[in-house]
């Protein structure tokens, strides 16, 4: 469960991750739900003001990497090309960065501390209808829950800057399917 702040309003994210490969995220605006995503493991839906819609195309095969726990560690079997590219300074620290191509061909940088081994950023290029933009999301605050350390802090930069603090992270609760 995460929070950020939006032009004075406060929106909240409740994502929930089931083994192998299930995925359901939902955001609210001051309690109002505005929009949910959802995958079971062959399926992706979003659902939102607009109504529901299925998730296809490369949406769709980035959901399903995006779904699966722990993807960094299963980057061959999901087809993603990961690649060291240099090491560079990140917040005034050296950071490992490699090259991630998807199966869809897109590219992102992910930058991991190299003393810690934590991911610290991620970059990538997006193409809009108003042009190129940086995506950043820069990650610190890491805190361990149940052994396994997690950012509770993920600054996000490109079209829309904002910062989400973690609030609270469950780790091996009984999720229902019913949820994705």
């Amino acid at each position: 469960v995460a929070t950020t702040n939006m032009n004075g309003m406060e929106i909240k994210q409740k994502t929930y991750r089931k083994a192998p490969n299930k995925y359901a995220m939902t955001m609210s605006m001051n309690g109002n739900v505005m929009m949910q995503q959802a995958f079971n493991g062959e399926r992706g839906v979003m659902k939102g003001f607009q109504g529901e819609q299925e998730i296809t195309g490369k949406d769709f095969e980035n959901l399903k990497i995006n779904a699966t726990l722990n993807a960094e560690m299963k980057y061959d079997e999901l087809g993603v090309k990961v690649s060291l590219e240099a090491i560079e300074a990140i917040n005034n620290k050296d950071a490992y960065k490699l090259k991630v191509v998807k199966p869809t061909g897109e590219t992102t940088f992910e930058y991991f501390d190299t003393e810690s081994g934590l991911k610290v950023q991620s970059k990538q290029i997006i193409v809009a209808p108003q042009g190129e933009f940086t995506q950043m999301e820069n990650y610190s605050d890491y805190q361990e829950v149940e052994g396994v350390k997690f950012p509770f802090k993920i600054q996000i930069s490109g079209v829309q800057n904002m910062e989400l603090k973690v609030d609270s992270i469950s780790v091996n609760t009984e999720l229902s399917d019913e949820l994705f």
